[in-house]
């Protein structure tokens, strides 16, 4: 009942440790209104999932269990802020684990919330390329975070065609598709459509 921001690490330990917890919250979200709770604790575990694999696996399995609806752009936008500061250390050598530890996330949340996770991202792209500082794009430095394939041109990688193609200008996704064309990508059957 407690007005709080954030849980501290060793309280989010212990929630996380009690067996069941999500279930526990599943109960109680469908007789009480806990949803700032939830919303709290699930931006915490993102918090601390970047760094502890355990809080991941927790995390992943909560946002599975309980109704996250209200506060999927708040997931979204904690996920890719944290993915475009990993892009922007220079030498990260765990830029690709970011990227893997972002897509496992949208890929839970794709599960049950596919629409609203679409205009999260695309909302986030819009505002970020707003605010972005010169020659700074939003899309290029998630590009770096979630290309796991170095073979491919970075102009031409799936995740640059994805960030490109969902992007809110339409010279972006005019250019996306311009190089999809010229690369002859498509006509390769190894490419993945």
């Amino acid at each position: 009942s407690q007005s709080v921001q954030e849980f501290r690490k060793k309280p989010l330990m212990i929630l996380k440790d009690i067996r069941d917890f999500s279930g526990v919250l599943s109960v109680l979200s469908s007789e009480f209104n806990i949803e700032n709770f939830v919303r709290l604790y699930v931006e915490s575990l993102v918090d601390c999932s970047t760094s502890d694999e355990s809080c991941h696996v927790h995390l992943i399995e909560t946002m599975e269990t309980l109704p996250i609806k209200n506060f999927v752009e708040r997931i979204v936008r904690k996920v890719l802020g944290n993915c475009i500061k990993a892009s922007r250390v220079t030498d990260n050598p765990d830029i690709n684990r970011t990227g893997i530890w972002a897509k496992k996330i949208f890929a839970a949340i794709e599960k049950k919330y596919s629409c609203e996770l679409r205009d999260a991202i695309r909302k986030f792209l819009e505002e970020s390329e707003i605010n972005s500082v010169k020659g700074d794009s939003t899309s290029k430095l998630l590009s770096l975070v979630f290309d796991e394939s170095k073979s491919m041109p970075s102009e031409i990688s799936d995740a640059n065609i994805w960030f490109s193609l969902d992007h809110p200008k339409a010279v972006v996704r005019q250019s996306a598709l311009s190089k999809i064309a010229k690369s002859d990508i498509l006509k390769k059957n190894t490419a993945n459509p």
